[in-house]
């Protein structure tokens, strides 16, 4: 699969940096900030994938695969009241074998 950008991997990793981040010891609230700061840096790296294929370039599934993890992620706030780790963890290995292939 075609790898884009330098940067738009670094996205990849600082959002992979915070999703690994994230064990069960810490309070929620510094959970919550790490998912915070993953859902920013995958919407920064799809963003810049728009705008990659825009320009022309061969970005392959790197842009369908981020809408997946980012939709992953997002439903890690489901049901209410916690943090679903299993869908952390899904995410986490998608967005390690995106990025590392």
């Amino acid at each position: 699969m075609p790898s884009p950008q330098p940067a738009i991997r670094k996205r990849g990793e600082e959002a992979l940096a915070a999703l690994q981040e994230l064990p069960d010891s810490k309070p929620v609230d510094i959970m919550k900030q790490r998912l915070d700061d993953a859902i920013a840096a995958l919407v920064q790296m799809r963003n810049e994938l728009i705008d990659a294929r825009r320009k022309g370039e061969n970005i392959g599934e790197w842009l369908p695969r981020t809408n997946a993890i980012l939709s992953t992620i997002y439903g890690t706030e489901f049901p209410v009241g916690g943090l679903n780790v299993q869908r952390i963890e899904e995410a986490r290995a998608a967005l390690h074998d995106l990025i590392h292939g």
